[in-house]
Protein backbone atom coordinates (compact mmCIF):
# COMPACT_ATOMS: atom_id res chain seq x y z
CA UNK A 1 0.00 0.00 0.00
CA UNK A 2 1.01 3.39 -0.92
CA UNK A 3 1.84 6.12 1.96
CA UNK A 4 -0.19 9.62 0.67
CA UNK A 5 3.03 11.12 2.76
CA UNK A 6 4.71 12.67 -0.91
CA UNK A 7 7.80 13.31 1.72
CA UNK A 8 11.11 12.02 -0.25
CA UNK A 9 12.95 8.94 2.32
CA UNK A 10 16.45 10.52 0.35
CA UNK A 11 18.68 11.35 2.47
CA UNK A 12 22.12 11.03 0.37
CA UNK A 13 22.38 12.88 -2.80
CA UNK A 14 26.09 13.03 -4.53
CA UNK A 15 25.22 15.02 -7.37
CA UNK A 16 29.52 16.36 -8.34
CA UNK A 17 30.77 16.70 -11.56
CA UNK A 18 27.59 17.37 -13.34
CA UNK A 19 28.03 21.04 -14.34
CA UNK A 20 25.03 21.88 -11.71
CA UNK A 21 25.26 25.75 -12.34
CA UNK A 22 22.12 26.47 -9.44
CA UNK A 23 20.96 24.96 -6.09
CA UNK A 24 18.08 26.60 -6.62
CA UNK A 25 17.15 25.03 -10.12
CA UNK A 26 17.45 20.94 -8.58
CA UNK A 27 14.73 22.31 -6.49
CA UNK A 28 15.63 20.11 -3.36
CA UNK A 29 13.64 22.20 -1.01
CA UNK A 30 11.09 18.75 -1.13
CA UNK A 31 13.74 16.63 -0.13
CA UNK A 32 13.44 16.64 3.91
CA UNK A 33 15.26 14.03 5.17
CA UNK A 34 18.48 14.79 2.95
CA UNK A 35 21.10 15.06 5.19
CA UNK A 36 24.15 14.45 3.21
CA UNK A 37 24.48 16.70 0.01
CA UNK A 38 27.89 16.09 -2.68
CA UNK A 39 28.01 19.21 -5.37
CA UNK A 40 31.83 19.43 -5.56
CA UNK A 41 33.35 20.13 -8.89
CA UNK A 42 30.23 21.88 -10.19
CA UNK A 43 29.68 25.59 -11.70
CA UNK A 44 28.28 27.21 -8.34
CA UNK A 45 28.46 31.12 -7.86
CA UNK A 46 25.86 31.49 -5.02
CA UNK A 47 23.97 29.03 -2.18
CA UNK A 48 20.57 30.45 -2.82
CA UNK A 49 18.55 27.45 -2.50
CA UNK A 50 20.21 25.68 0.19
CA UNK A 51 18.30 27.41 2.64
CA UNK A 52 15.35 25.22 2.98
CA UNK A 53 17.75 22.19 3.63
CA UNK A 54 17.30 22.34 7.13
CA UNK A 55 18.29 18.53 7.54
CA UNK A 56 21.61 18.58 6.20
CA UNK A 57 24.72 17.51 8.06
CA UNK A 58 27.10 17.30 5.34
CA UNK A 59 27.63 19.48 2.98
CA UNK A 60 30.25 19.77 0.15
CA UNK A 61 31.05 22.45 -2.47
CA UNK A 62 34.71 21.63 -3.35
CA UNK A 63 35.68 23.23 -6.87
CA UNK A 64 32.89 25.23 -7.23
CA UNK A 65 32.97 29.28 -8.34
CA UNK A 66 32.03 30.38 -5.08
CA UNK A 67 33.24 34.06 -4.06
CA UNK A 68 30.59 34.65 -1.44
CA UNK A 69 28.60 32.46 1.33
CA UNK A 70 25.71 35.28 1.79
CA UNK A 71 23.72 35.46 4.64
CA UNK A 72 20.52 34.04 4.36
CA UNK A 73 21.58 30.69 2.40
CA UNK A 74 23.15 29.56 5.51
CA UNK A 75 20.63 30.89 8.18
CA UNK A 76 18.33 27.13 7.65
CA UNK A 77 21.03 24.80 7.74
CA UNK A 78 20.84 24.66 11.71
CA UNK A 79 21.96 21.34 11.91
CA UNK A 80 25.03 21.44 9.56
CA UNK A 81 28.17 19.40 10.79
CA UNK A 82 30.56 19.45 8.36
CA UNK A 83 31.13 22.07 5.19
CA UNK A 84 33.63 21.46 2.76
CA UNK A 85 34.63 24.82 0.40
CA UNK A 86 37.86 23.89 -1.02
CA UNK A 87 39.20 25.45 -4.19
CA UNK A 88 35.97 27.98 -4.58
CA UNK A 89 37.58 31.38 -4.12
CA UNK A 90 36.11 32.63 -0.75
CA UNK A 91 37.53 35.81 0.56
CA UNK A 92 35.95 35.97 3.87
CA UNK A 93 34.08 33.84 6.37
CA UNK A 94 31.57 36.49 7.04
CA UNK A 95 27.79 34.75 7.71
CA UNK A 96 29.64 31.14 8.49
CA UNK A 97 28.10 32.41 12.55
CA UNK A 98 25.15 31.35 11.92
CA UNK A 99 26.13 27.49 11.65
CA UNK A 100 25.69 27.06 15.56
CA UNK A 101 25.83 23.07 14.54
CA UNK A 102 29.18 23.00 12.29
CA UNK A 103 32.03 20.66 13.95
CA UNK A 104 34.28 20.47 11.02
CA UNK A 105 35.09 23.05 8.36
CA UNK A 106 37.27 22.89 4.93
CA UNK A 107 38.56 25.96 3.41
CA UNK A 108 41.83 25.28 1.75
CA UNK A 109 43.05 26.77 -1.26
CA UNK A 110 40.50 29.66 -0.71
CA UNK A 111 41.60 33.38 -0.64
CA UNK A 112 41.15 34.19 2.60
CA UNK A 113 44.34 36.28 2.96
CA UNK A 114 43.29 37.85 6.58
CA UNK A 115 43.70 35.42 9.64
CA UNK A 116 40.98 38.04 11.45
CA UNK A 117 38.02 36.71 9.15
CA UNK A 118 38.84 33.51 11.80
CA UNK A 119 37.16 35.88 14.33
CA UNK A 120 33.51 34.82 11.85
CA UNK A 121 33.98 31.42 13.88
CA UNK A 122 33.37 32.51 16.90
Amino acid sequence: MQSNNLESPLEVLLLGFNKVASIDALSIFHLARLRVLHLQSNHLTALDGIENCSSLRELVLNKNRIRQLGHNPLLGLSNLHELHLQENGVRTLTHLNTLKSLQSLHLGYNRINDLAEISHLV
